[in-house]
Order: C-alpha cells, then structure tokens, then sequence
C-alpha cells in the first residue's frame, strides 16, 4: 500500500510541477505581447484580446490544479478555454492569409495569433494526454496542500492580467 500511494504522490508532484511550467509559459506570451503593445505601439485588435482572454482561462484552470488538487473538472476548464482560444486564432489566421503579409508585427517570421494558434493547440494535445493519466484522481490517504508557489503564480497573473485591463 505505501508504495501505490508514493506512485500517486509521485504522479501528482509532476503534473503539479508541469502545470507550474504551463502558466509561466502563458505568463511569457501574454507578457510578451504587452511589450510588443506597450514598447512597439502594436495595439491589439478585437481578436488578439478575445485571445488573452482565452489564456487567462487556461490559466485559471492551471491554478485550480494547484491550489484545490487535480480533479477532471479544472481540466474541463482548461480544454475549452485552449479550444476557444485556438479557434479564435485559427479565425484570425484566415482573416490574414494575404500576400502583403498579415496584420501587426511577426515573430520568427509568424505573426502573434499564429503563435497564439500554436500554442493554444498544443495545450489542447497536452491537457488531453494529462488527462488519461486515472493515477493523478486517486488519493485515498492523501491530503492536498497548497504550495507557496501557487500563491506567486496567483498574484503575477493578475498582475498582469489588471495590467492588460489598464491598457485597452
């Protein structure tokens, strides 16, 4: 019995440790599409915000993840705010598809809801896989806690995401 319930702890640790990767991942994108707003004055349309929005979704399901344990219901959340997203970039792409070269500026030769198209996509994928593994749901003599990270990643997403609200 101790060693099913370290193979779980285990588990759990990891997931917890990868959905810590994932909102500092989304904190990089949508902090980086505020320099390009802020620094570049490249100010973003209707469907780049419904974009952030999205992100910040995904985000909050993460930190559900984190801060209440891993249960199906914040993956849920997770899986359509990136399907949302996804298909509000993918919109976006096929406004786009023009030979002068798209709207705002580009990164590494794609354009920011190309990026935001890929991303979001593969959220999709990873959120998908996580999600069969049934080892995360069961914890019969574990109790979650909270990391004190959970805290930080809380308070830096909406730092930023009031920071998005003052510059509409």
């Amino acid at each position: 019995m101790s060693d099913v319930v370290h193979e779980i702890s285990d588990v759990k640790i990891k997931i917890s440790l990868l959905n810590i990767v994932e909102i500092l991942a989304i904190q990089l994108t949508i902090i980086f599409s505020l320099v390009f707003q802020i620094f570049l004055h490249d100010k973003p349309c209707a469907l780049c915000l419904l974009q952030r929005i999205g992100f910040f979704g995904i985000i909050l399901g993460l930190l559900m993840n984190l801060r209440f344990g891993l249960q199906p219901k914040h993956y849920t959340i997770i899986l359509l705010s990136a399907f949302f997203t996804s298909l509000t970039s993918l919109r976006q792409v096929a406004i786009n598809v023009v030979p002068d070269g798209g709207y705002g500026t580009s990164l590494f030769g794609l354009h920011m809801y190309t990026w935001a198209f890929f991303v979001s996509t593969i959220f999709l994928i990873v959120t998908a896989l996580i999600l069969g593994i049934n080892r995360q749901f069961y914890s019969p003599l574990l109790k979650w806690r909270s990391h004190w990270s959970t805290h930080v990643l809380m308070a830096t997403t909406t730092i930023i995401f009031v920071t998005n609200l003052f510059l509409l």
